[in-house]
């Protein structure tokens, strides 16, 4: 009898930990330099990636970070993938990290590296590097579009409707 109890005691407690650990995934934050972010989406699978460029002391970025994440949850297993890049100081990666925590992040995500000039230069020549700003790329890397300030989803699905292509009536994607 006592066996079987503790056993049971056992179990549950097993089951609490595996089920607490699913739920709390924390992000990972990796370091990227600008010329990378392209890879970015060269390498997403998507025929669209959404880069956006924040940083934990811009008060528009953590204003708008709900909106992005309610895209990224409506468009992950779609056409589009999102990606994100902090360009706090290297000294505030926990900061940061307590940010993507405390919004529910559990997604790859990145931290700049390097000047932040250099980092501008990178991704565009005519972007001032104004936060927040999201890129809108195709699959080769390529920036269609750029938003310079505050992102809503229904501008962001707006934009991408416009680059993606059409599906015929069997679903299929029209060349």
């Amino acid at each position: 009898m006592w066996i079987r109890k503790n056993l049971s005691l056992f179990i549950q407690l097993i089951i609490l930990v595996a089920l607490s650990s699913t739920s709390t995934m924390a992000a990972e934050l990796a370091p990227i330099q600008g010329p990378v972010v392209f890879s970015l989406a060269k390498s997403s699978g998507k025929p669209l990636t959404l880069v956006n460029v924040w940083a934990t002391w811009c008060p528009p970025c953590v204003e708008e970070f709900p909106e992005l994440l309610k895209f990224h949850r409506k468009w992950k297993d779609k056409e589009v993938s999102l990606q994100l890049i902090s360009v706090d100081f290297a000294s505030e990666r926990e900061k940061v990290l307590s940010f993507l925590k405390d919004q529910g992040v559990d997604f790859k995500t990145f931290m700049r590296e390097g000047s932040d000039e250099d980092f501008v230069r990178a991704l565009d020549k005519k972007w001032t590097g104004a936060l927040p700003t999201t890129f809108l790329m195709d699959d080769k890397g390529k920036i269609l579009f750029r938003w310079d300030g505050a992102v809503t989803v229904s501008a962001l699905e707006k934009e991408i409707q416009k680059h993606l292509r059409p599906t015929n009536s069997k679903g299929e994607k029209s060349k």
